[in-house]
């Protein structure tokens, strides 16, 4: 029987192991590819793929637009709902769609 503490343990040094695109890519698909679809290609919000407006934002921008949304759109702000480094990690995977 696995010690439940040594558990925890163990999927922490694994997810460390993870390149943040990758762990974005998860969160991704739980939080945003409802509206910007799986692959990021789009549906209700916009195509992320090549997108001029990731491609011209600093990390730190890119992070501010996730935690406050646009105004008059669906896209909510994630501020209280994810925490730095989901988002931080989603960020990663939106510069590597980039290259």
């Amino acid at each position: 029987m696995i010690d439940e503490n040594r558990l925890f343990e163990a999927e922490s040094r694994l997810v460390a192991l993870l390149p943040p695109a990758e762990m974005g890519r998860a969160s991704f698909s739980t939080n945003c590819a409802p509206c910007h679809g799986d692959d990021g290609s789009g549906g209700i919000g916009p195509n992320l793929l090549t997108n001029s407006f990731i491609q011209t934002q600093e990390d730190e921008g890119l992070i501010d637009f996730i935690l406050e949304g646009r105004r008059g759109t669906a896209m909510d702000g994630f501020d209280g709902i994810l925490g730095n480094d989901v988002i931080n990690n989603i960020v990663a995977l939106l510069r590597e769609w980039q290259e």
